[in-house]
């Protein structure tokens, strides 16, 4: 599969997952590296984005997806989350190619909020945004 198949199986997986929640899609994109990938609102009205990072095998369980700053100042009125979706052959996990018709298993396990935080960055007060799992 290629790098696009494989983002956009994962930005689908969370996606549908936000449907299932009863949340409004505003917008998704699936385009490589076009950040955020969906757009959606809560039943209360807030409008947030989410950052979709699709990973191949179980090496990358630990990785996150580095967060753009300056990027990330745009969207500061906007509630942030973070999705990773990784995509296992279920008989060889460590393996980072997939093929279009092998199986494989989704390991998808929610939204992670990204969190703005007050920091002292050299000599000066800055906001940052972390995501609180990583």
């Amino acid at each position: 599969m290629s790098p696009w198949e494989i983002h956009s199986l994962g930005v689908q997986v969370v996606r549908d997952q936000l449907v299932r929640d009863g949340m409004r899609i505003l917008s998704y994109c699936d385009v490589l590296q076009i950040d955020p990938q969906i757009w959606f609102e809560k039943a209360n009205g807030e409008k947030c984005y989410v950052m979709v990072e699709t990973l191949v095998g179980t090496l990358s369980e630990d990785a996150c997806k580095k967060l753009n700053q300056n990027f990330l100042l745009k969207f500061i009125d906007y509630g942030g989350y973070y999705a990773k979706v990784r995509v296992v052959d279920p008989e060889n996990p460590t393996c980072r190619t997939l093929f279009r018709d092998q199986s494989y298993f989704i390991d998808y396990r929610g939204l992670q909020y990204i969190e703005k935080r007050a920091a002292k960055v050299g000599t000066e007060n800055k906001d940052i945004f972390i995501i609180r799992e990583c």
